[in-house]
């Protein structure tokens, strides 16, 4: 067809350029047929479906090619295959699957936001589905408190001083995920996490106490050093907790209640154990971790063919007045020995 357009007009030139008194109308006609050739170029390249159309409407090969990106590492382009094909195809029988996917990728992006929505998103749209275990440790995850980076190493933060805020959401769903299935493949971690967490938790209950205790508010310290050893039971840091009891009851006077404390400090820790909590209370680093800490993580899939930290600004601890209210010390005064109860005679 183009041939037959671009030979009449050549016929068309030869013809009406002797006749000089055509000259406008051959413009006529030379614009006609150019606007004749553009529009049916036009008409063909509307015809034609893009590659990248077609690339999505495989949904499978998009997929595998997806999947192939993020073993690659290219998380930023696996994600936005995944968010193409759940785009055009919302209700296929991947999109549960993709779902998963892009809660794994988000998290190794280190999008804490898109992670956490995400996930969100998929156990709202999926309340039964055999995955929400994956979602909520995943999520968890996205709230677990960030290592320290190189300027941290290098200054020798303590993390410990930081509020604890998203560890405490860390160890919130960690909690929900051991308690809702305790069969998940993830429940031994999230345990591991959640002890880790108790004693970042308790560490900073300690720091808060011990500057209420510096400040002259001892029953601010003591009821901050009670929090800890109730919730905190187990932790490694219950020993500093019992010498801010110590110290705050001796200076309010309370020498019965000092006594106790002084009571269950000796019997409950020895000598070796006081040592080995003093270093870990002044080296942060040296907290044990999951050993598994730095696994690579892969999503799961339905049909098996796949097995798969940050907190805000450091704040000064406020001293509230509430908190420094003689009528808090409402406790059982025996409050340590359900805590710590002494042993049985033989």
């Amino acid at each position: 067809m183009y041939i037959a357009i671009y030979v009449e007009m050549k016929l068309m030139i030869i013809t009406d350029i002797s006749n000089k008194t055509c000259h406008s109308h051959l413009n006529k006609k030379l614009i006609m047929t150019f606007f004749i050739i553009f529009m049916n170029l036009l008409g063909c390249a509307n015809n034609e479906e893009a590659p990248g159309d077609a690339f999505i409407n495989d949904i499978v090969n998009a997929y595998d090619s997806a999947k192939s990106q993020v073993t690659a590492g290219n998380y930023r382009r696996a994600i936005e295959i995944f968010e193409a094909i759940q785009s055009r195809f919302p209700f296929s029988d991947l999109s549960n699957q993709i779902q998963l996917e892009l809660i794994h990728a988000y998290y190794k992006m280190q999008s804490q936001e898109q992670t956490i929505d995400a996930a969100d998103a998929f156990m709202r749209e999926n309340p039964t589905h055999p995955r929400i275990d994956y979602a909520l440790y995943i999520k968890a995850l996205a709230y677990f408190e960030k290592e320290p980076d190189f300027l941290e190493k290098s200054f020798r933060k303590d993390m410990n001083k930081r509020p604890p805020k998203d560890t405490i959401e860390s160890y919130s769903f960690l909690k929900q995920l051991v308690e809702r299935y305790p069969a998940s493949e993830y429940a031994a971690d999230a345990e591991q996490r959640m002890i880790f967490i108790k004693n970042r938790l308790a560490a900073y209950e300690n720091i808060v106490a011990d500057y209420y205790l510096r400040m002259g508010a001892y029953v601010a310290a003591i009821n901050r050093a009670k929090s800890s050893l109730e919730e905190y039971n187990g932790s490694i840091y219950n020993l500093g907790s019992l010498d801010i009891l110590i110290q705050a009851y001796e200076k309010l006077g309370m020498t019965e209640l000092s006594e106790d404390a002084r009571r269950v400090r000796e019997t409950n820790f020895s000598n070796e154990g006081m040592l080995a909590q003093q270093t870990l209370g002044n080296d942060s680093s040296l907290l044990s971790k999951p050993k598994n800490f730095l696994q690579t993580l892969f999503p799961p899939t339905d049909d098996r063919r796949v097995r798969e930290t940050n907190s805000p600004n450091q704040e000064t601890p406020i001293q509230n007045t509430s908190e420094n209210d003689s009528s808090l010390l409402s406790k059982p005064k025996n409050f340590l020995k359900v805590l710590f109860p002494p042993p049985v005679a033989n």
